[in-house]
């Protein structure tokens, strides 16, 4: 269980995506759909996990970083992430001034 982080790369037709933390991970795919759900599938099979959650951002029109995270812990700090502008707007979280 982890998050596991790739740089994804288009040459010619086709997308490739090489794993960057701990590991030797490769997949590829003609389009980024396809290359999303390659990659998820070559996680899952070397660690036997489910899924939890998965983000794909474009850098430039030829590259991109894909980040999937297989863990309870991941997707809550993930949502947390996404629920924070929210939070922030209403009150119930503060920024925190560092001195």
């Amino acid at each position: 269980m982890g998050v596991y982080t790739f740089v994804c790369r288009k040459s010619g037709n086709a997308w490739s995506a090489k794993q960057i933390n701990d590991g030797d991970l490769e997949s590829s795919g003609p389009t980024t759909y396809e290359l999303q759900r390659n990659v998820v599938k070559t996680v899952q099979s070397s660690d036997n996990s489910g899924g939890v959650s998965s983000s794909f951002s474009l850098v430039s029109p030829d590259s991109a970083v894909f980040q999937h995270v297989d863990d309870v812990l991941g997707q809550v700090g993930h949502l947390f992430l996404r629920l924070l502008p929210f939070l922030l707007d209403i009150g119930v979280t503060k920024p925190v001034k560092v001195v």
